[in-house]
């Protein structure tokens, strides 16, 4: 079958209806969408306040994304039914490890068949600063897919409350809270200049450094590049 937008956010009719019905009945403002790549295949690297992200970020782009979620949202009723079907989320986890392989190895499965990527590289809410630390899993894929990343700032004017490092019931209340509270509200979607790990490998002298150095370095330099385009968003 041809690539359209439509067919393919289609093979999942649950979230496609979802995402088609929250995109009529908020005010979504995107910006900067001339940015986005003209390759099919790229991450987004979002920033994360609130738990109406995912799905602004759906109705933003039109396509099927795959977000990866922090595996512990996956053991509980509305972590599996909001992210498990309504997101497509891959399980990863904060810890670094064997556990990440298989998230890992999908994602990349994933980009190879022409499929956006959803990361959000602070890795929990994040609403005490414009943008958080950023974590790797994002750069690392981009570096062993080649994939671009376009980094996303969303500004909801709606927010449940905040629920801590805990996943569970007061996450769940916040993340029902800021999803239907956005509706009739204005979610402004920002879209940043792309990221290509090409450009950042360019600047590096391979000869000069070990293989485990020159990836540490790479995976380095594309997370502060994500830092900083986040922060450019949030601040215009």
């Amino acid at each position: 079958m041809p690539y359209t937008s439509q067919s393919e956010l289609l093979q999942n009719l649950p979230k496609a209806l979802f995402g088609q019905f929250y995109r009529y009945l908020v005010k979504l403002r995107i910006k900067g969408k001339s940015r986005l790549p003209n390759q099919k295949a790229f991450i987004i690297a979002i920033n994360h306040k609130t738990g109406v992200d995912p799905i602004a970020s759906l109705a933003t782009f039109k396509r099927r994304i795959f977000f990866a979620v922090d595996g512990g949202w996956f053991n509980n009723w509305f972590g599996r039914f909001f992210y498990g079907k309504l997101c497509d989320g891959i399980p990863v986890y904060n810890k670094q490890g064997a556990e990440n392989l298989a998230g890992i190895k999908r994602c990349l499965e994933l980009l190879k068949q022409g499929f956006i990527v959803g990361f959000f590289p602070e890795g929990t809410l994040v609403r005490n600063k414009p943008v958080g630390e950023i974590r790797s899993g994002a750069a690392y894929l981009s570096l062993k897919s080649g994939a671009p990343i376009v980094p996303v700032y969303i500004k909801a004017q709606i927010m449940g409350p905040y629920p801590g490092e805990e996943i569970g019931s007061a996450s769940i209340y916040e993340g029902v809270i800021s999803v239907f509270g956005n509706l009739f509200h204005k979610i402004v979607v920002m879209i940043g200049e792309p990221i290509f790990p090409q450009e950042i490998i360019k600047q590096i002298d391979t000869p000069a450094v070990q293989q485990y150095e020159f990836t540490e370095t790479v995976i380095r330099r594309i997370k502060q590049k994500i830092y900083e385009r986040l922060l450019e968003l949030a601040n215009q």
